[in-house]
């Protein structure tokens, strides 16, 4: 990319974090100059790994992207131009990979030829990327500008642009942003102003309707149209700011921190409304936690950042079933939905980075493993086989 190009792109994006709206002529220009910073790469004609191989993918530094393909053994190493920042999102079909960058660059990465396929920019500070379940849309949030951006998986060229304002003359960066499949729809968690949003990927919901609508049945409504699908805004409007999120799989509820607190609390999207109110001894981190269903009932594990204590809760009654003392605070590992035990890293203390099975029936840990030094801390299951990313 030519270095004017890229001083321009800077700038709009600069320009668009005073805004709280975009007028039409704004977002085209913004979306030409999102467009006009992409990067597409040649690939080789020979593949490194097979489909149908065991995949791992370190990324020790951030800037260099180790593909392993464990039964062939054959290696590819890709330097990013952008240091990653947190975890890939993986394609539906698992044959590639998409890393962000805290400056707003996104690397689509081809598993198969072990290459780079094409890199955009989307923001000057974003915080993380979500895809949906259909695998045709990636969602990106930032916190400068103040906005979302919602870019076409296949091509990696931006489809739209989103103002993260709350319509009363205020925008927020955004916090994260998560997939639902079970909504079919992106859900955004907000720093600045108390709102959730759904941003529905499916072309044929409903449309988001204004305030003056009398009835939702067939050939009743009586509103105005204020956002058409895919990617309308339905806000939820909360009366306090939540953090760390995590998503009940169903898609009914979300479950988050309380901004500045320990308190917690569920909110339902459906009824728009809070539901319950969670309790902790230490401050709860929802976001390192994991969601399991064992004879017919869902279990909540919440990890909490200043205690080495894993709370049990029944997503049925809320109510806490079980307290876990583990041998220091960390986060679950991706589940295996195979295996009959939970996976949880420690963070820190003395037994750093060692991993504790947890029984999901029992709620008891049944083993605790110390890693050798050097090892690969992290494992998700990918569609054909296994993905590896290491902070």
């Amino acid at each position: 990319m030519k270095l004017r190009t890229l001083k321009r792109l800077t700038s709009v994006l600069t320009a668009l974090s005073l805004l709280v709206a975009f007028t039409p002529a704004q977002a085209f220009e913004a979306m030409a100059q999102i467009a006009g910073s992409r990067v597409e790469y040649q690939r080789s004609s020979e593949p490194l790994n097979e489909a149908s191989g065991n995949l791992a993918i370190v990324a020790p530094d951030g800037h260099h992207i180790t593909i392993l393909n464990v039964a062939s053994r054959n290696t590819g190493v890709i330097r990013t131009a952008h240091k990653i920042k947190g975890k890939v999102v993986v394609s539906a079909d698992g044959h590639y990979i998409y890393a962000l960058s805290a400056d707003g660059w996104i690397s689509k990465i081809d598993l198969a030829f072990a290459q780079l396929v094409a890199k955009i920019r989307v923001g000057r500070k974003s915080t993380n990327l979500a895809i949906s379940a259909n695998g045709k849309w990636l969602l990106a949030g930032n916190q400068k500008p103040h906005t979302l951006v919602v870019l076409d998986t296949k091509t990696l060229r931006p489809f739209k642009i989103i103002a993260t304002s709350d319509g009363k003359g205020k925008s927020s960066a955004v916090r994260a942003v998560y997939a639902s499949p079970a909504r079919q729809a992106f859900i955004v968690a907000l720093k600045d102003f108390p709102q959730i949003w759904e941003l529905s990927w499916d072309p044929e919901a409903a449309p988001v309707y204004g305030s003056f609508v009398h009835s939702f049945r067939v050939g009743h409504v009586e509103g105005v149209v204020v956002e058409e699908q895919p990617f309308a805004r339905r806000r939820l409007d909360l009366k306090i700011n939540l953090h760390d999120l995590i998503l009940d799989p169903a898609g009914a509820e979300v479950i988050g921190r309380v901004s500045g607190s320990t308190a917690s609390v569920v909110y339902n999207l459906d009824a728009r409304r809070k539901v319950a109110d969670l309790n902790f001894k230490g401050t709860p981190h929802f976001g390192a936690g994991q969601i399991w269903e064992i004879d017919e009932r869902v279990l909540l594990a919440v990890p909490q950042l200043d205690q080495a204590v894993i709370t049990i809760i029944d997503m049925e009654t809320w109510k806490t079933v079980q307290q876990i003392k583990t041998v220091g605070p960390g986060y679950f590992l991706p589940d295996d939905k195979s295996t009959k035990n939970l996976r949880f890293r420690i963070l820190s203390g003395p037994d750093m980075n060692a991993i504790q099975l947890i029984g999901k029936q029992s709620l008891k840990i049944t083993q605790t493993n110390t890693p050798s030094p050097g090892a690969i801390p992290e494992a998700f299951p990918l569609v054909d086989g296994l993905i590896i990313h290491a902070k």
